[in-house]
């Protein structure tokens, strides 16, 4: 069955809490969503509408929404698209620390101990969150857009108005978005497609993350390790893939690769 690119709109209806990691107390967040993040909430979304065994996926499950993108901010209607300006890694005309300052807050919570009414001891921590309107005088809606390739059959699924859950600390109100427009993709240069495959050069910066190998030149990248783990039980991660992967906004030039949960790699 053939399989189309469409670009994808979502509006948040609560705040979102994408990890990147604990530092000390502080768990700060990711400022746009990675690829596998969104191949997770909308795996589990149709797996649950379809009654799928959540802890043994078939490849063919898995694979269904796997073609699909970074998703990154839109306020004002302008993709804030990632780049790096004098070594600085930017979303749009913004520092990461700008965005940061008007686009996430953070929570803080701690554990009681009942017994003495006082906070337990090394419970303190702090949650950082995406925001779904800037912190302004007259604050605007931050909208975040993707690309998927999805077969035809899974339109209907991915259409105007369907709730998913995205991200994590969901049971502290975060992570809910609606799918607030489906587009077929149109424009796929900005995208960094070339028909149906990733091509890039050194015209524009890559919005996806990079293989190691999938490049003939990087330049203005970081190298970041990313591990994928799976969900064995309620209360263990089992330790699935750890790869070393440049971030998206670097320059460089390669052809025929095929985009995987965020991370482009060469075609097999």
């Amino acid at each position: 069955m053939a399989k189309k690119w469409y670009e994808v709109t979502l509006k948040p209806l609560q705040p979102l809490h994408i990890g990147s990691g604990n530092y000390g107390v502080v768990n700060p967040t990711w400022i746009y969503l990675p690829g596998w993040t969104i191949w997770g909430a909308l795996t589990a979304s149709f797996g649950i509408k379809n009654g799928w065994d959540k802890k043994n996926l078939s490849n063919e499950q898995k694979e269904l929404f796997e073609e699909v993108s970074n998703f990154y901010p839109v306020i004002d209607g302008k993709i804030l698209f990632p780049k790096y300006k004098k070594g600085e890694f930017c979303l749009g005309e913004f520092s990461e620390k700008q965005f940061r300052f008007f686009a996430t807050d953070t929570f803080t919570s701690t554990a009681i101990n009942a017994s003495y009414q006082s906070a337990n001891e090394s419970s303190l921590h702090e949650i950082e969150y995406l925001l779904p309107k800037t912190k302004e005088d007259k604050p605007k809606d931050i909208y975040w857009k993707g690309i998927i390739n999805i077969e035809d059959d899974l339109r209907d699924f991915l259409s105007s108005g369907s709730v998913i859950s995205i991200g994590g600390e969901r049971s502290k109100g975060f992570g809910r978005v609606i799918i607030y427009k489906v587009n077929q993709l149109e424009e796929k240069e900005k995208w960094n497609i070339e028909e149906d495959i990733v091509s890039f050069d050194t015209s524009k910066p890559s919005v996806h993350f990079l293989s190691t190998g999938a490049t003939k030149q990087v330049s203005k990248g970081e190298l970041i390790s990313h591990t994928e783990i799976s969900e064995s039980d309620r209360n263990t991660l089992e330790f699935d893939e750890m790869k070393w992967i440049i971030k998206p906004g670097c320059v460089c030039t390669s052809q025929n690769l095929i985009l995987n949960r965020g991370i482009v790699r060469p075609c097999t």
